[in-house]
C-alpha cells in the first residue's frame, strides 16, 4: 500500500539550489509561514498548515 502524505518536500539538493519548501497561509506567499519542509521530509498531518496552506515557495532554508 502506498502511503500518501499531504505535505512532502521533494526538492533536489545541490549548491545554490533552493530545496526547502515554505508554506504560507495566504495566496502570493502572504501571511504567516505555517510550515517549512526540508528536502525529503514528509509530514502526514500538521494542525497549523493543513487548513491554511494557500501558497508556497522554494527557499534555501527554513
Amino acid at each position: 500500500m502506498t502511503r500518501i502524505y499531504p505535505w512532502a518536500g521533494h526538492g533536489i539538493e545541490g549548491p545554490g539550489i533552493p530545496a526547502h519548501v515554505q508554506v504560507f497561509e495566504e495566496a502570493g506567499q502572504g501571511g504567516a509561514m505555517t510550515l517549512c519542509l526540508t528536502p525529503g521530509q514528509e509530514v502526514n498531518y500538521n494542525g497549523a498548515a493543513n487548513d491554511r496552506g494557500d501558497s508556497h515557495r522554494w527557499a534555501h532554508g527554513c
